[in-house]
């Protein structure tokens, strides 16, 4: 990629911290926070779920519309509620979530990421793909 990132060795205690920390952001609107979350350029690969909000292909991979997404879902009171986290190899993980809102009925959804743990600067996801069970 041409650009130096200090990586380690994410812990199961920093994925899951990201992990919680974004469906915590995700539920009370933090856009700000959201933004902290999530890898920038050229680092961040994708957002992508099913509909309602729907995020696939060039959009999912599209970083600049990644918050006025989340500000559109948190406007319809989106809410998501963990169900179950794991932690699997490496930076990745997979969870199971109800995904509600205003255009959602309580839904479960199951869902993979994956995380950047970095030796000098916030911890960020930079894989987010969830769908309906």
């Amino acid at each position: 990629m041409g650009h130096e990132r200090p990586e380690k060795l994410c812990t199961r205690l920093e994925v899951r911290a990201l992990f919680f920390g974004f469906v915590d952001a995700f539920n009370k609107g933090d856009l700000r926070r959201l933004d902290g979350l999530f890898a920038r350029e050229p680092d961040f690969e994708w957002y992508s779920t099913q509909a309602p909000g729907e995020r696939f292909n060039s959009e999912a991979k599209n970083r600049s519309s990644l918050i006025p997404y989340f500000a559109e879902r948190h406007a319809l009171g989106e809410h998501l509620a963990v169900r179950s986290f794991r932690k699997n190899a490496g930076s990745n993980f997979e969870y199971g979530l109800l995904r509600s809102a205003g255009d959602l009925q309580s839904t479960r959804y199951y869902g993979k990421g994956a995380a950047h743990c970095y030796l000098k600067r916030a911890d960020t996801i930079f894989v987010w793909s969830m769908g309906r069970e």
